[in-house]
């Protein structure tokens, strides 16, 4: 009888036993299915399904490689350029997401101009790291959610790190085009040149979107020039 009872109260904690220790197999499933869905969302993109439109841009005629670049980084759908009297015009299919397909023109004309520079010095020092410093960015699901990572190239990731040391009570922001998208704090300080610009607010899509677009302006590097969208106009497919 004894036997039994001990039979008893053996058995409910082994099934206890094996649900703990599936647990952490479970998330890490989970965790692994979600980062490589947002993986295929950051480097593909959705589909573009949506309207075809012609979106008119004044600029400098060497603007237009770099936003043919960003274009093809967007994989907008049979783009098509053509030169005008105040710069030029691309002809694409977008995404049929209206979140998405609204945001594209201002992502291809943005600047693209990206800063490291310590919050607290003043607007006209020099920053410590300059966007030509910029060696690669991506899409990444980091700690703090969906970010935009910015790798830099070997130079840079040698000043920024001997710049974190040396200030180590310090922090640095990162500033694209003039606004200032995240601060961090110096230390500890940044080996490898691997920087995470997270995203604020907003669920998991409006996160993306915006990590997003910093990854494909600051990838394909900045505009040479001013670019203004001067009209973004349906076309028949």
């Amino acid at each position: 009888m004894a036997a039994e009872e001990e039979d008893d109260r053996i058995e409910p904690r082994g099934t206890y036993g094996c649900v703990l220790l599936i647990i952490p197999i479970v998330m890490t499933v989970f965790g692994v299915s979600a980062y490589l869905g947002l993986f295929t969302l950051g480097m593909i993109g959705r589909s573009a399904t949506g309207e075809r439109v012609r979106i008119e841009f004044a600029s400098c005629p060497e603007a237009k490689a770099l936003v043919s670049d960003r274009t093809a980084l967007m994989g907008l759908g049979d783009p098509m350029f053509a030169d005008t009297a105040e710069g030029f015009s691309l002809t694409a299919t977008l995404p049929a997401d209206p979140l998405d397909a609204a945001a594209i023109p201002g992502t291809l004309a943005a600047p693209g101009r990206l800063e490291i520079r310590d919050p607290k010095s003043p607007p006209e020092a020099p920053p410590v790291i300059a966007g030509e410093r910029v060696d690669a960015s991506t899409v990444h699901l980091g700690m703090d959610g969906v970010v935009t990572l910015v790798r830099l190239d070997d130079a840079g990731s040698t000043t920024l790190r001997e710049y974190m040391i040396a200030h180590p009570e310090g922090e640095i922001a990162f500033v694209i085009d003039g606004v200032t998208a995240y601060t961090r704090s110096n230390l500890p300080a940044e080996a490898r040149g691997s920087l995470e610009i997270t995203t604020k607010g907003g669920d998991e899509h409006d996160q993306l979107r915006v990590a997003a677009a910093r990854s494909i302006i600051l990838d394909a590097g900045p505009l040479p020039c001013p670019v203004t969208v001067k009209a973004t106009t349906p076309v028949a497919r």
